[in-house]
């Protein structure tokens, strides 16, 4: 069963909320509407959005002027669209997909955003996944690609870092 995180429930939780000490959390929310994800997405911080699974474009637009941490581990899948928005954010994105298509590799690339991947397996020989690797490499954040099984050669002439 899906649990919903809609903006009234966002505001009752920001306006508890003390970012000097906690996090922002909804665990064990799968899923978040536009509205709230608005209200979410102007707070600075540190917000735990792990167990969402899926976001709309929509969504992701809503992110894309967060400034802070902002943990979206469980998401399955990223459009391009949604990469676009959320290569946005000032500071960081953790996401646990374990595969990215070409584009949403580039448009996280080209973002300012600073991604941790955790959970990545594959980097391939297609410009996206090149120019994000040199993107994770000027963030120092190669080292947290805990799954990371397959590198193209191609990669790992661009970023030495990746070679094992």
């Amino acid at each position: 069963m899906s649990k919903v995180i809609t903006a009234s429930l966002a505001k009752r939780r920001i306006a508890k909320w003390d970012p000097s000490s906690d996090d922002l959390q909804f665990v064990d929310y799968t899923s978040i509407e536009p509205d709230a994800a608005k209200l979410i997405g102007e707070v600075k911080g540190l917000v735990d959005l792990r167990y969402v699974t899926d976001i709309s474009d929509e969504v992701a637009e809503n992110f894309a002027s967060f400034v802070g941490s902002l943990d979206f581990a469980g998401l399955r899948t990223l459009s391009s669209n949604a990469a676009k928005a959320l290569s946005s954010i000032d500071g960081w994105l953790h996401l646990e997909i374990s595969e990215i298509s070409n584009d949403v590799a580039a448009e996280l690339a080209k973002g300012k955003v600073r991604v941790k991947l955790t959970k990545l397996r594959a980097l391939d020989n297609c410009p996206g996944h090149i120019e994000l690797a040199k993107k994770l490499a000027r963030d120092g954040v190669t080292n947290r690609l805990y799954y990371l099984e397959r590198v193209a050669k191609e990669v790992s002439d661009a970023v030495p870092e990746l070679k094992k």
